[in-house]
């Protein structure tokens, strides 16, 4: 199975992720972070699920399911790992 793994710019987007929430609800912001985690891991049983949003550098996106917009991860599945580029709110204005 590949491991997973986070590049520093999604590490940020967590971070970012975190802080947001745990402005309005501490409990909320660790439930959001453990969800997106979750979500992640079973990239690893099933790397190739997520819906690809570039061709050619093979970039694809997996939807987590967390309050009313969830979140995406982007990643990229490379040898036996999955590289978790970007984090971001499923509601935040992306090309992808």
């Amino acid at each position: 199975m590949p491991r997973i793994r986070w590049s520093t710019q999604s590490e940020a987007d967590l971070a970012r992720h975190y802080h947001f929430l745990a402005a309005k609800s501490l409990s909320a912001a660790v439930q959001a972070i453990e969800t997106i985690y979750k979500s992640a891991a079973n990239l690893s049983s099933m790397p190739y699920m997520g819906l690809v949003i570039d061709e050619k550098s093979g970039l694809r996106k997996w939807p987590v399911a967390f309050g009313k917009s969830g979140y995406v991860l982007h990643y990229k599945v490379i040898d036996d790992e999955i590289v978790i580029d970007a984090v971001y709110a499923g509601r935040e204005n992306r090309m992808y």
